[in-house]
């Protein structure tokens, strides 16, 4: 998908990209604009409270989505 990123296409003074991230951080999404080493801003990605080096050994969010929403927000509050 490609998305320009500064579009303010509604014309209320923020960019429609940062208002999807607003969303998607809200739905337990991680935004690659958080990132301290490698900014990468049009970068959204759901991993349920779980690392990278913990997806890379296998580790899975559980298939009961409850419990996945339950990780992603404490997660995302420990964020």
């Amino acid at each position: 998908m490609l998305w320009d990123t500064s579009y303010d296409g509604n014309r209320n003074g923020k960019s429609d990209w940062m208002e999807v991230v607003g969303i998607a951080k809200r739905l337990g999404f991680s935004w690659g604009g958080d990132w301290e080493s490698f900014p990468d801003y049009p970068h959204l990605q759901m991993d349920f409270g779980l690392s990278i080096p913990q997806l890379q050994r296998g580790h899975r969010p559980p298939e009961d989505l409850r419990v996945a929403e339950e990780w992603a927000r404490q997660a995302a509050e420990k964020a």
